[in-house]
Protein backbone atom coordinates (compact mmCIF):
# COMPACT_ATOMS: atom_id res chain seq x y z
CA UNK A 1 0.00 0.00 0.00
CA UNK A 2 1.60 3.24 -1.14
CA UNK A 3 -0.21 5.85 0.94
CA UNK A 4 0.46 4.38 4.39
CA UNK A 5 3.23 5.28 6.79
CA UNK A 6 4.30 4.52 10.31
CA UNK A 7 2.81 6.79 13.00
CA UNK A 8 4.68 7.10 16.33
CA UNK A 9 1.39 8.18 18.00
CA UNK A 10 -2.05 7.23 16.75
CA UNK A 11 -4.53 9.78 18.12
CA UNK A 12 -7.63 8.38 19.74
CA UNK A 13 -11.08 8.82 18.27
CA UNK A 14 -13.16 11.55 19.89
CA UNK A 15 -16.76 12.36 18.99
CA UNK A 16 -17.10 15.05 21.63
CA UNK A 17 -17.73 18.43 20.00
CA UNK A 18 -16.06 20.07 23.01
CA UNK A 19 -12.69 18.36 23.64
CA UNK A 20 -12.44 20.19 26.96
CA UNK A 21 -15.30 17.94 28.16
CA UNK A 22 -13.35 14.71 27.64
CA UNK A 23 -12.92 13.07 31.05
CA UNK A 24 -10.08 10.59 30.37
CA UNK A 25 -7.14 10.45 27.98
CA UNK A 26 -5.68 6.96 28.10
CA UNK A 27 -2.29 6.24 26.55
CA UNK A 28 -1.53 2.63 25.65
CA UNK A 29 0.98 0.64 23.67
CA UNK A 30 0.36 -2.78 22.22
CA UNK A 31 -2.43 -5.32 22.47
CA UNK A 32 -4.35 -3.74 25.35
CA UNK A 33 -5.74 -1.21 22.86
CA UNK A 34 -7.60 -4.03 21.08
CA UNK A 35 -9.08 -5.27 24.36
CA UNK A 36 -10.21 -1.79 25.36
CA UNK A 37 -11.82 -1.07 21.99
CA UNK A 38 -13.50 -4.49 21.96
CA UNK A 39 -14.97 -3.77 25.40
CA UNK A 40 -16.08 -0.30 24.27
CA UNK A 41 -17.88 -1.83 21.31
CA UNK A 42 -19.54 -4.61 23.37
CA UNK A 43 -20.71 -2.16 26.04
CA UNK A 44 -21.72 0.47 23.44
CA UNK A 45 -19.56 3.12 25.16
CA UNK A 46 -19.41 6.37 23.23
CA UNK A 47 -16.28 8.18 22.09
CA UNK A 48 -17.34 11.33 23.98
CA UNK A 49 -15.81 10.92 27.44
CA UNK A 50 -12.82 8.61 26.98
CA UNK A 51 -10.09 8.91 24.35
CA UNK A 52 -7.57 6.10 23.89
CA UNK A 53 -4.38 7.14 22.10
CA UNK A 54 -1.74 4.65 21.05
CA UNK A 55 1.97 5.28 21.49
CA UNK A 56 3.41 2.98 18.85
CA UNK A 57 7.02 4.14 19.22
CA UNK A 58 8.22 4.51 22.78
CA UNK A 59 11.88 5.08 21.86
CA UNK A 60 12.78 7.66 20.84
CA UNK A 61 9.84 9.05 22.78
CA UNK A 62 7.50 11.21 20.64
CA UNK A 63 7.28 14.13 23.13
CA UNK A 64 5.69 16.63 20.73
CA UNK A 65 2.99 14.23 19.47
CA UNK A 66 2.12 13.15 23.01
CA UNK A 67 1.98 16.80 24.14
CA UNK A 68 -0.37 17.57 21.25
CA UNK A 69 -2.73 14.85 22.48
CA UNK A 70 -2.56 16.11 26.07
CA UNK A 71 -3.26 19.70 25.04
CA UNK A 72 -6.27 18.67 22.94
CA UNK A 73 -8.03 17.48 26.11
CA UNK A 74 -7.00 19.96 28.85
CA UNK A 75 -9.49 18.75 31.48
CA UNK A 76 -8.98 15.03 30.98
CA UNK A 77 -7.40 12.77 33.55
CA UNK A 78 -4.21 11.39 31.94
CA UNK A 79 -3.67 7.66 32.25
CA UNK A 80 -1.14 5.05 31.19
CA UNK A 81 -2.81 1.63 30.80
CA UNK A 82 -1.00 -1.65 30.26
CA UNK A 83 -1.71 -5.35 30.66
CA UNK A 84 1.68 -6.22 32.15
CA UNK A 85 2.60 -5.82 35.85
CA UNK A 86 3.68 -2.30 36.81
CA UNK A 87 7.35 -3.29 37.05
CA UNK A 88 7.24 -4.82 33.56
CA UNK A 89 5.98 -3.57 30.24
CA UNK A 90 6.55 0.01 29.08
CA UNK A 91 5.39 1.90 32.19
CA UNK A 92 8.76 2.30 33.90
CA UNK A 93 10.18 3.70 30.65
CA UNK A 94 7.30 5.95 29.56
CA UNK A 95 6.26 7.31 32.97
CA UNK A 96 9.16 9.78 33.39
CA UNK A 97 8.77 10.78 29.75
CA UNK A 98 5.03 11.35 30.12
CA UNK A 99 5.74 13.48 33.20
CA UNK A 100 8.38 15.48 31.32
CA UNK A 101 5.84 16.01 28.54
CA UNK A 102 3.24 17.20 31.08
CA UNK A 103 5.62 19.68 32.69
CA UNK A 104 6.49 21.15 29.28
CA UNK A 105 2.93 21.60 28.00
CA UNK A 106 1.82 25.16 27.26
CA UNK A 107 -1.36 24.89 29.33
CA UNK A 108 -0.75 25.43 33.07
CA UNK A 109 -3.72 23.23 33.96
CA UNK A 110 -2.04 20.29 32.24
CA UNK A 111 1.35 20.98 33.88
CA UNK A 112 -0.13 20.38 37.34
CA UNK A 113 -1.51 16.91 36.53
CA UNK A 114 -0.13 13.52 37.46
CA UNK A 115 -0.07 10.38 35.36
CA UNK A 116 -2.40 7.69 36.69
CA UNK A 117 -1.45 4.04 36.18
CA UNK A 118 -3.97 1.32 35.32
CA UNK A 119 -2.59 -2.19 35.09
CA UNK A 120 -1.44 -5.12 37.15
CA UNK A 121 0.37 -4.56 40.46
CA UNK A 122 4.16 -5.10 40.54
CA UNK A 123 4.95 -8.79 40.43
CA UNK A 124 7.98 -11.07 40.10
CA UNK A 125 6.20 -12.99 37.36
CA UNK A 126 4.47 -11.65 34.24
CA UNK A 127 1.53 -14.03 34.76
CA UNK A 128 -0.26 -15.56 37.73
CA UNK A 129 -0.20 -19.13 36.44
CA UNK A 130 -3.95 -19.43 36.93
CA UNK A 131 -6.09 -18.67 33.87
CA UNK A 132 -9.12 -17.60 35.93
CA UNK A 133 -7.01 -15.16 38.01
CA UNK A 134 -5.37 -13.78 34.86
CA UNK A 135 -8.79 -13.26 33.26
CA UNK A 136 -10.16 -11.54 36.38
CA UNK A 137 -7.12 -9.22 36.61
CA UNK A 138 -7.45 -8.38 32.92
CA UNK A 139 -11.15 -7.59 33.30
CA UNK A 140 -10.34 -5.35 36.28
CA UNK A 141 -7.88 -3.37 34.11
CA UNK A 142 -10.53 -2.87 31.41
CA UNK A 143 -13.21 -1.95 33.95
CA UNK A 144 -10.89 0.59 35.62
CA UNK A 145 -10.04 2.15 32.28
CA UNK A 146 -13.71 2.86 31.52
CA UNK A 147 -14.81 3.79 35.04
CA UNK A 148 -15.86 7.45 35.21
Amino acid sequence: VDDTKFQPVIPGKCDNKSPENVKKLIFVSGKIWLNLEEYRKKQNISFDDIVISRIEEVAPFPYKLVADEMEKYPNAEIIWCQEEPKNMGAFSYVNPRLNTTLKNCQNDKIKSKDIKYIGRKPNASPATGYPQVHKAEHQQIVDNAFAL
